[in-house]
């Protein structure tokens, strides 16, 4: 679960910081059918900036692709990213943390979301990671990413206290990443 938390961390700090696409490009996006701890459909057109509360940006960095999505309603909101090898088209495996670690960014697949569960003052964030299920990247350049993922996962809150499982399906992004991307895996 470190890596969902470490990586949601990254994905946090880039939601925050706020970037913009640069240049001419197809409307980014990046959408998701889920359920299991919760239910619903994830959908987010449009760049993630300074001003906007939802939004999808990306970026690379030690020849890893990380595609991500915010959308926030009010006192409810998610975080979702995809993560993969800059270099990379076709299927790709969901790998496991200690895959990850072992061969790094450039050789890590990996889907993760953070979510409110619940409302009121004391909602639940759920932290969700998928365990098995694939990545199929379309286009992968330094510039632009395209592609459709689905799987399934855990989630735990921020107390590691296992919520239940998740299921994405019908997942799909394109993303033109950013010419300064605000984070990096060093």
């Amino acid at each position: 679960m470190r890596r969902a938390a470490s990586t949601l961390a990254c994905a946090v700090a880039l939601a925050v910081s706020g970037c913009d696409s640069t240049g001419p490009s197809p409307t980014p996006y990046l959408s998701f059918t889920y359920s299991g701890v919760a239910s619903g459909t994830f959908s987010v057109q449009g760049a993630l900036t300074e001003q906007s509360t939802s939004g999808v940006t990306g970026g690379t960095d030690q020849g890893a692709s990380v595609v991500m999505a915010v959308m926030a309603d009010g006192a409810t909101g998610i975080l979702a990213f995809v993560l993969f090898p800059t270099a990379s088209t076709g299927t790709l495996a969901l790998q496991t943390e200690a895959q990850c670690d072992e061969g790094g960014p450039s050789m890590c697949v990996g889907v993760a979301l953070m979510l409110t569960l619940g409302t009121g003052a004391e909602p639940t964030i759920a932290l969700c990671t998928l365990t098995s299920g694939s990545v199929t990247v379309t286009k992968s350049t330094t510039e632009e990413a395209a592609g459709t993922f689905s799987g399934t996962g855990t989630c735990v809150d921020f107390a590691d206290t296992d919520l239940g499982t998740i299921t994405l399906t019908d997942g799909a992004f394109l993303v033109r990443h950013s010419a300064d991307p605000p984070f990096t895996f060093g």
